[in-house]
Order: C-alpha cells, then sequence, then structure tokens
C-alpha cells in the first residue's frame, strides 16, 4: 500500500534543525503558521522569481522549558513562487513529499552555525490553510503537476446550534 503524498509522519521543525543538511524524503511532513512573508521578488543572483515564508511551529515542547516556538524560512522558487505568492501571514502551511534543507552559512563574526532553510523541490506538495472570517477554511492543496490547478474544498466551522431547514412544513 502506498502513502498518499499529502499524509506523512509529522517531523517538528527543531527535529529539521539538529538533522544533517539534504534531501527529507517523502513520508515526511512539516506544518506550521505563516508568521511573516516577503512577497514575490527576483531573485538576487539567478533568473527568475522567489518566494520566502517565516514559519512558526508552536507546538515544540522541551521537557525542561515547557512549549518553545520554533521558526524557519522557506523558499519557493519560479513557478512555485507564482503559484503559492496567494498564501498570507496567519495561514497554515501543510509540506510534503521532497524537500530539501539547506544550512546558510554563519554572518562573518557569528557565533555558532548558520540558518537552516527549508527549500521546495520539484516532488513537494502543498497544503495551504486560510481562514475566513465567518469560520470556515479553504484549502487549497498544490501539486508539482498541477501548479495552475489547485485542488480546493472547504473546511465547514462548527456551529453550536441547531440544524434549520428551509422546508416550511417543520415550523
Amino acid at each position: 500500500m502506498s502513502i498518499s503524498p499529502w499524509e506523512g509522519r509529522l517531523t517538528r521543525m527543531s527535529d529539521l534543525r539538529t538533522r544533517p543538511p539534504g534531501r527529507v524524503a517523502a513520508g515526511e511532513r512539516v506544518q506550521g503558521t505563516i508568521a511573516r512573508l516577503r512577497p514575490l521578488r527576483e531573485r538576487e543572483f539567478l533568473p527568475g522569481q522567489v518566494l520566502e515564508w517565516t514559519v512558526q511551529d508552536d507546538c515544540v515542547v522541551d521537557r525542561v522549558k515547557g512549549p518553545q516556538t520554533v521558526m524557519m524560512r522557506v523558499y519557493a522558487y519560479d513557478d512555485w513562487a507564482r503559484t503559492l505568492s496567494i498564501a498570507a501571514p496567519g495561514d497554515r502551511i501543510v509540506i510534503t513529499g521532497e524537500f530539501d534543507t539547506i544550512e546558510l552559512p554563519a554572518h562573518p563574526g557569528g557565533v555558532g552555525p548558520g540558518e537552516r532553510i527549508v527549500v521546495l523541490s520539484r516532488r513537494s506538495y502543498i497544503r495551504i490553510e486560510q481562514a475566513a472570517d465567518h469560520g470556515d477554511t479553504m484549502v487549497l492543496k498544490f501539486q508539482p503537476d498541477g501548479l495552475d490547478e489547485p485542488e480546493i474544498s472547504v473546511k465547514r466551522a462548527v456551529v453550536g446550534t441547531l440544524a434549520m431547514s428551509n422546508d416550511a412544513r417543520q415550523l
């Protein structure tokens, strides 16, 4: 039985920071809330475009320090960047499939290792959950072979009221 590209074992961002940099294989997923967004822009050293998010993982619990917030930057390039530019701060993002972690060099005069980042690959699968004002959540699923045609669904808000009917005979 093969695993769906949308599923996978949850891997915390703090775990990605402690692993050696490299390819994260299919079967794992990283999720978090977009805390900051650097809009779609031209790449600095190569042709193309880049989109950068800072993603926050609030569910990290240290046995000594208690709950902690871990942030990582996520980069999308070219087609992925243009497609995912609809995301906004506060949206939930789930990354599955294959993606890379890269360790940036430390700044000159800095202490310790550089920052670890996530870079989407051509085999990444992305789910974005955008909350609406009325409580429902729009879910957009993007896969590599259909970036222009996302799968869109709505998670309905659970409302604590009785079901209502338009059928006048029930009144």
